[in-house]
């Protein structure tokens, strides 16, 4: 299933990129990119490995501590927690809607003829 991936992934791109176009300080910046990339490598892994179902818990880790950090530490404007929190929760979303990125299509077993 691809939805799961292209949101996160869309998700992981405007974290990305809100870390230059929003005003943050440089931890919190550095924090939005870090995430952002971590957030996209998991994705792909736990899309990439359906069998691993540890991995598709990834991103809610992630989304835990973004919220986290939003609260701990110092940022620039509201606007920038707003969004920090906004992303965070559309990673939770994902995660609570497709709670099965480990199932691909089926293919059924091969039998000998």
């Amino acid at each position: 299933m691809l939805a799961p991936l292209i949101l996160n992934l869309a998700l992981s791109i405007w974290l990305l990129v809100s870390a230059w176009v929003m005003p943050h300080g440089p931890v919190t910046s550095w924090n939005a990119m870090i995430v952002a990339l971590l957030a996209a490598a998991v994705s792909l892994l736990a899309w990439a490995a359906p069998g691993r179902p540890g991995l598709r818990h990834g991103t809610s880790v992630l989304a835990v501590w973004l919220v986290v950090a939003t609260m701990l530490l110092p940022h620039v404007a509201l606007s920038t927690m707003a969004n920090e929190v906004l992303v965070a929760m559309g990673f939770a979303a994902v995660a609570l809607l497709f709670p099965a990125h480990r199932k691909h299509a089926a293919r059924p077993a091969v039998r000998p003829v």
